[in-house]
């Protein structure tokens, strides 16, 4: 008896250990959003929609004009250049293995930017699902005056 009780707590830990091999860790995350937002600072847009999860580039794609650009020029429209270098803290994260409204794990990440004296909120959640891996929700939020989801 002990051992079959021995037997199932090893398969119960291995079981345990797979099905959390795709969550989406912090630092993996965090280091999603420095590379896309690096690229967006330096105009590579193109490059910056390839780190965007597969559902996410769908959605954006709806549009014929390029969105990241369009978003962009929208942000500076507010006085947010993301061309500048941004002073960036991550403010907060929720991490979850399973989530049934992206289907995988999830990974949700929250900044404060300050960009020429300007500050705001950058939400992003990273995603990973049978359809891929990236960047599922990018937003940013101007206190009190603006809310600008790009997915």
């Amino acid at each position: 008896m002990k051992r079959l009780l021995a037997i199932l707590l090893i398969v119960a830990a291995v079981f345990s250990f797979v099905g959390c091999s795709d969550a989406v860790s912090t630092e993996e995350a965090d280091a999603l959003v420095a590379e896309t937002m690096h690229l967006i600072r330096a105009g590579f847009y193109g490059q910056a929609l390839e780190r965007f999860h597969p559902t996410a580039v769908a959605i954006l794609n709806r549009n014929p004009t390029d969105a990241i650009a369009v978003y962009v020029a929208s942000l500076q429209a507010q006085g947010i250049d993301l061309s500048a270098e941004p002073a960036i803290r991550m403010t907060g994260y929720q991490t979850t293995t399973y989530d049934s409204s992206y289907e995988g794990a999830a990974c949700s990440l929250m900044y404060t930017l300050t960009v020429q004296g300007v500050t705001v909120t950058l939400t992003v959640t990273v995603v990973r699902n049978s359809e891929g891996f990236g960047i599922y929700r990018f937003s940013i939020e101007k206190t009190g005056s603006l809310h600008l989801p790009l997915v």
